[in-house]
């Protein structure tokens, strides 16, 4: 009669919904007021945001280190620019005069 839930087919959802939902007594059709249970969708919970936060942290750093090379780089082309234009002007000096 009811089209399945599309939230069942999340990856760890039921884990999710212990660790939010500590009151909950039964999980589908299953009897999730085992300590046990629970306990265990809290560890896999706070693995995983250690494993998120790591993986911002290293992307934070790597970003960092990219704009850093970005600048440099920016910072090579813009003097090399204004050395070739003082060049042209230099010379266009010694053509006109």
């Amino acid at each position: 009669m009811y089209a399945p839930n599309p939230v069942c087919s999340l990856c760890n959802y039921s884990t999710h919904i212990l660790y939010h939902l500590p009151q909950l007594q039964r999980l589908d059709t299953v009897d999730v007021s085992n300590k046990a249970m629970r306990e265990l969708a809290e560890a896999t919970v706070v693995k995983k945001k250690m494993y998120y936060n790591m993986r911002v942290k290293t992307l934070k750093r790597n970003m960092a280190e990219m704009l850093l090379h970005l600048r440099r780089d920016k910072a090579a082309f813009t003097k090399a620019t204004r050395d070739r234009i003082k060049n042209v002007s230099f010379m266009m000096k010694e053509v006109i005069f």
